[in-house]
């Protein structure tokens, strides 16, 4: 089960990391406040994950 769960948030990180980088990049500014946003997701994701494989543990 909890190797499974990993490789399953491995390949949504992986397949999110393609999509972000298959779209077109939006002028410097939007992209500039796009980053900011995206680090914000990022680390409320990494606090999701860290809950739920402590969860699974």
């Amino acid at each position: 089960m909890d190797n499974r769960f990993m490789r399953g948030l491995i390949m949504g990180g992986m397949i999110g990391a393609v999509i972000s980088m298959m779209m077109p990049m939006p002028a410097p500014r939007t992209r500039r406040r796009m980053q900011r946003t995206g680090r914000r997701l990022a680390g409320k994701a990494m606090d999701l994950m860290h809950d739920a494989t402590e969860m699974v543990r």
